[in-house]
């Protein structure tokens, strides 16, 4: 992307040289024609980010060369001024590159009890050494938008998501989730009693604590030098632990009237909940590409790995990327 700048410099100076120019913007052209092609999770913000970054470059620097064009002075400083705001708007969107590597230097630091150690001491440097933990949740709710009184521990917690939404998910299907998560439960105050019984707590704790124990069978079978099959298995383990457990128990919240309607609902098949849900609650991506072959495997230990390194899902080939993105999209609904 350099080269188009140093392109447009070497013209304005010069007034020739338009082939520089032409093969610069052709390869500008090409870099936002890929970065803007779908990408698959982890990696989806990153490309999203480079890829709208990559666009606005490419407007800014067309208007730059449209003002050595131009017919006046004033026309030129006008159009070179458009550009320079749409460079300027390139930077900003690439910001969230530096705040997904950063949360990915973190996610490094060992264990889950490390990792959180280090989030909090990222949170903490992020608003200015708190004297207390309150502090620092009331100041993190009131950053990401929150009533930050009374301190409720949202503050902290919404900090913990939005680590994971930028290094990990679709930060915008993340949102999306979110949104309406919140709206049905701020239209359902049934919702807020469902969730003051001890039948859902119970569930809530025991969900929460098997997911947990999932994700850090990944971390065991990365950290110690897992074959490829042991990898997947532990993958697919959390796609069943969110199906079976988090997404289930969220689903039977939304869609229950009373306590008992939930502990009927989340006693019941996960699949058939998914199935009522996924029209209702549209905003939720139920179906965000996680078909039933690949929610299923990790019970019927229907995987292997094939002579290419290809994984195979009931007879179907899955690159590893694939599969890491359907894992991925399976932790959507849980974070919020």
């Amino acid at each position: 992307m350099a080269s188009v700048q140093r392109a447009v410099a070497t013209t304005s100076r010069s007034g020739s040289e338009p082939e520089v120019l032409l093969a610069a913007f052709a390869e500008l052209d090409s870099a936002v024609a890929a970065w803007n092609q779908p990408q698959p999770r982890p990696g989806r913000n990153r490309a999203r980010a480079i890829g709208q970054g990559a666009r606005l470059l490419q407007q800014g620097w067309l208007l730059f060369v449209e003002a050595l064009a131009a017919p006046t002075i004033h026309d030129a400083q006008e159009l070179a001024q458009r550009g320079q705001e749409l460079l300027d708007e390139a930077a900003s969107a690439l910001d969230i590159l530096k705040e997904g590597e950063r949360f990915e230097r973190l996610s490094e630091a060992g264990d889950l009890k490390k990792v959180f150690a280090a989030l909090g001491a990222d949170a903490a440097r992020l608003i200015g050494a708190p004297e207390t933990l309150t502090t620092l949740d009331r100041k993190l709710a009131w950053i990401y938008g929150r009533d930050p009184l009374p301190p409720t521990g949202a503050g902290v917690q919404l900090h913990l998501y939005r680590c994971i939404a930028v290094a990990s998910l679709d930060i915008e299907v993340f949102g999306e989730i979110a949104r309406e998560t919140e709206t049905i439960a701020l239209n359902g105050p049934v919702v807020a009693e469902i969730c003051r019984t001890a039948p859902w707590q119970r569930e809530h704790d025991r969900v929460t604590a098997l997911l947990s124990a999932a994700g850090q069978g990944v971390l065991h079978s990365q950290q110690e030098d897992g074959t490829d099959l042991e990898v997947v298995k532990a993958l697919l383990e959390v796609v069943m632990t969110c199906r079976d457990g988090i997404i289930r128990h969220v689903l039977a919240t939304l869609h229950s009237g009373s306590e008992a309607e939930y502990v009927r609902l989340v006693r019941g098949s996960a699949g058939g909940l998914i199935k009522t849900s996924v029209d209702r609650f549209r905003g939720l991506h139920l179906d965000d590409g996680l078909s039933p072959a690949i929610r299923n495997a990790g019970a019927h230990l229907d995987f292997d790995i094939d002579d290419d390194g290809l994984v195979l899902i009931s007879g179907d080939r899955h690159s590893a990327e694939e599969v890491l993105d359907k894992v991925v999209s399976a932790h959507a609904v849980e974070r919020c």
